[in-house]
């Protein structure tokens, strides 16, 4: 506040649905729950890293100024928020005024994947991060990634990967 990082007549920032600040949270979060040694440096780094951020929107203004970059940006956030939970679409929609095709269309042309490839593509990265970083069991992280069979999330890893979820693991700890 004394170097004018912020304004004392505005202290609030209307940041939006931001996805970035969004992640830097849970990744803080994530962080101060595993509390591996060193943590606190970390922890610090990411507070800066969000702090920047919200001063970066404080400076530029929020989302763009499009209803429907809006709308594609509020679908992108409530997806991240519900990884364990599947999402659906068109339950989805009912929070967004626009025709499922016209969303899709949008969504498509905004990130480059349908809507629903882009949710699976969360909820598989999200998983790679729990194979790297945590002892959970394959099926505790399907099922924190919002999969119903070990099976189905193993398959869909693997396609989408190119190796099975337990050998990712393996090979990641080999590389650590």
């Amino acid at each position: 506040m004394g170097q004018y990082f912020f304004d004392r007549k505005t202290p609030f920032v209307q940041t939006g649905l931001n996805e970035e600040l969004q992640r830097l949270f849970h990744q803080l979060l994530e962080c101060v729950k595993t509390s591996v040694a060193g943590y606190h440096q970390v922890i610090s780094g990411i507070t800066l890293q969000m702090l920047g951020l919200v001063n970066s929107i404080s400076l530029n203004g929020g989302a763009g100024s499009s209803t429907t970059a809006g709308h594609i940006a509020k679908a992108k956030f409530r997806m991240r928020e519900t990884i364990e939970n599947p999402v659906d679409i068109e339950r989805l929609l009912d929070e967004i005024p626009m025709s499922y095709s016209a969303f899709r269309q949008a969504f498509k042309k905004a990130t480059g994947l349908s809507p629903n490839q882009y949710y699976l593509d969360i909820r598989l990265n999200k998983a790679k991060e729990l194979l790297t970083s945590t002892s959970l069991t394959i099926n505790e992280i399907a099922y924190h990634t919002g999969f119903e069979s070990i099976f189905y999330f193993s398959k869909l890893f693997k396609k989408k990967n190119g190796i099975a979820p337990r050998d990712y693991r393996n090979h990641s700890q080999v590389n650590i």
